[in-house]
């Protein structure tokens, strides 16, 4: 059933492929709505802001969805809500930032206005409605796919639904390098084009105890950089005013899967006691321990840590930072280097010196980054 609506979808989907233009390819983010890729356009491409995926929230008025989106420009408000079911609704207030849900709670974050459009956060908005949200590394850059659980499409997991769809997003990204290419203004303009140095390293460690989370939290701020934190269940329960300092300075929280039971279960119940913290989810997920699946995670919205560089066996201390810096410059691309606790504050000072004198850009990492 499942390699038979594949197939049926590749077919349809088929389209004569246009020339490819000469302008230069860039990372895109394709987005698909069930069975619908949508046109790629600057103003309507999603786009990260923080650790969360935004999209043009004018997709969300699809009838296949069961959802209508409504922006009412004098009131400076964007509504979306279901037509049919239990009929609930999730208000964005956009002057104020303000979120609510028709179930009486309060959500984050808040919507963006760009290009005249407002974005809301996918994650968000399919958490609440109950969409299936995936985020999938295709040819040209990423596909942000919504869908309905009771769509027929729902069978495919997302990577199958990727290569099934490859066709329509090659045509769709061919036609918007030729937009790009026909409206591109003289590149001769005499300016220098800004030089980027440094690498950009995102440094993941596990909470341990407050106090050990708040020393390494001290030297982060000290020094302007952002982090991933990897919380068990029970650690988000027991230390809210914790997790709460952690998002307020702008460090990324992801759930720590203890082995025990099942993952989706374990990852659903630690969302809700982070919400209960900090009015936030996540979809980023650690195991030290057990055997994970990453694609079934993925498939469920997910994304498993996967490092490129393991620094919590010998740890982060004085002695060790110049080693594991070292390690760190000479990994390709973007760099994610997982310390779980093993973590002294000095030994972080001197790693952090190092990579400040590279000009390296420390961040939290998001789904993009694994």
């Amino acid at each position: 059933m499942r390699r038979r609506i594949a197939c049926i979808l590749a077919l349809a989907m088929t389209l004569a492929l246009l020339a490819v233009p000469s302008a230069a390819a860039r990372t895109v983010y394709f987005t698909a709505v069930n069975e619908n890729i949508l046109e790629l356009k600057d103003e309507t491409m999603p786009f990260w802001s923080g650790q969360n995926i935004y999209v043009d929230s004018a997709i969300f008025s699809d009838r296949w969805l069961g959802l209508y989106c409504n922006r009412n420009r004098e009131n400076g408000t964007v509504v979306i809500w279901e037509t049919s079911g239990q009929r609930r609704a999730l208000l964005f207030e956009l002057d104020s930032g303000y979120v609510s849900g028709s179930d009486g709670n309060n959500y984050s974050p808040s919507a963006i206005q760009k290009n005249g459009r407002v974005f809301v956060p996918a994650g968000v908005v399919a958490d609440y409605f109950g969409l299936i949200y995936n985020n999938v590394r295709v040819d040209h850059g990423f596909l942000i796919w919504l869908h309905s659980a009771t769509a027929t499409i729902s069978v495919l997991t997302a990577q199958e639904f990727a290569t099934a769809a490859s066709y329509q997003m090659s045509s769709r990204y061919q036609r918007y390098l030729q937009a790009q290419e026909a409206g591109q203004e003289d590149p001769d303009s005499g300016e220098e084009p800004a030089v980027i140095t440094g690498k950009t390293l995102n440094l993941c460690f596990r909470m341990g105890t407050a106090e050990h989370a708040g020393d390494i939290l001290s030297v982060l701020g000290q020094n302007g950089a952002k982090a991933t934190f990897y919380l068990t269940e029970d650690e988000i329960r027991q230390q809210p005013d914790t997790v709460r300092h952690m998002a307020v300075a702008g460090h990324r929280i992801g759930i720590l899967l203890t082995g025990s039971g099942d993952p989706l279960g374990e990852l659903r119940s630690a969302n809700e006691a982070l919400f209960l913290a900090c009015g936030g989810k996540t979809r980023l997920c650690a195991a030290e321990s057990g055997e994970v699946r990453a694609e079934s995670l993925r498939a469920a919205g997910y994304c498993l840590l996967s490092p490129k560089v393991d620094g919590s066996v010998r740890g982060l201390y004085t002695g060790s930072a110049e080693t594991l810096f070292t390690t760190a410059q000479n990994k390709r691309g973007s760099v994610t280097v997982w310390l779980g606790e093993s973590v002294s504050a000095g030994g972080l000072q001197r790693f952090l010196t190092l990579a400040l004198d590279a000009q390296d850009r420390l961040l939290g990492m998001t789904e993009r980054d694994n």
